[in-house]
């Protein structure tokens, strides 16, 4: 169950997947990163990439079906569910030995376990048997990730805590939620799409550019190195809630995020086919135009998207802004 990245790498099959480059709104959903949405909405998608039996997983829950829905209580549920397992889940990730990335129908079934109410007939209509499979095989999973039984229903509890805060359950109630609980909905939601992320940045480099037989463990530490500076709080995959403001790819001056993307240069300049005028240039230099950032940015931020889309077969997950500053 855990996952290689190498080039002949078995993945869980995702049908679908094209409605992820188009940006959700909701009020509860921090949004893209402009210049990554804009990365998105420019991949060629004429393009080969892996098919429906080769697409990649996800690795973590879509942060739109987390939040985005269509109720407080199903976002009460699928909080709840979420914050049971985040640390077990997150803490797979921060190794170099991660798990398969299962398709999205398994974290849906993960997250939308509510209270058994009575009896649950017994589906016959079309297409029930496949999805019965398919919780059953999300159950399976997630059993054996998190090393306890998950069975289909789950008792809400009275409150879900959020970094240090509690959020009682009688908050969700009604149609609308307070400010100070949307605030911390957008925490939940950005952390969700950082980490994802930051960890497909990860494979995708570990597949272009594997680690060699020997010196592997030193190799890796660079590539950890190199990361760590794209991101600019100190680690590679797990970020801090609530963010920095300045010294990250999300820092609203372009000016301030420009060591987070001549480390994304510098990363980048190791793949093969990057662009070639990515080699010659210099983005730390204070004399660099805030243009030729601009530049590279919106060259950098196309070629990871569609050499994403290229490997997986879907689109790639981008970084949102961050919370309190939308």
């Amino acid at each position: 169950m855990f996952y290689q990245a190498d080039a002949c790498v078995a993945r869980a099959s995702v049908p679908g997947g094209q409605e992820r480059f188009e940006e959700k709104k909701s009020p509860l959903l921090p949004p893209r990163l402009p210049q990554w949405q804009d990365a998105l909405d420019r991949v060629d998608r004429s393009r080969p990439c892996a098919d429906d039996a080769d697409r990649l997983g996800l690795w973590l829950p879509e942060a739109e079906f987390v939040v985005a829905v269509s109720t407080n209580k199903r976002l009460y549920t699928y909080l709840s569910n979420w914050l049971r397992f985040r640390q077990a889940i997150i803490k797979s990730l921060l190794g170099t030995n991660r798990y398969v990335p299962p398709r999205p129908v398994h974290w849906r079934t993960l997250l939308s376990r509510f209270p058994k109410v009575g009896e649950v007939p017994r589906l016959d209509e079309k297409g029930s048997k496949k999805r019965r499979v398919q919780k059953e095989e999300a159950w399976e999973f997630f059993s054996e990730l998190l090393n306890e039984k998950i069975t289909m229903h789950a008792d809400l509890p009275e409150s879900i805590f959020w970094n240090g805060l509690e959020i009682p359950q009688d908050a969700f109630e009604g149609d609308s939620l307070h400010q100070h609980y949307v605030s911390r909905v957008h925490e939940v939601a950005w952390e969700l799409s950082e980490i994802a992320f930051r960890v497909e940045l990860y494979e995708m480099d570990r597949y272009l550019v594997p680690a060699p037989s020997q010196n592997e463990d030193s190799f890796e530490m660079q590539r950890r190195d190199i990361l760590v500076r794209i991101f600019g709080d100190g680690h590679p995959v797990m970020p801090l809630v609530p963010p920095k403001p300045s010294g990250s790819l999300s820092a609203t001056n372009i000016r301030t995020r420009a060591e987070n993307l001549e480390a994304l240069r510098t990363l980048m300049c190791r793949w093969p086919d990057h662009p070639p005028h990515f080699d010659t240039l210099k983005l730390d230099n204070p004399a660099l135009p805030d243009s030729d950032l601009s530049t590279f940015e919106r060259d950098a931020t196309l070629h990871y998207c569609q050499r994403f889309y290229e490997w997986s077969g879907r689109a790639a997950v981008i970084p949102r802004t961050p919370p309190g500053s939308q």
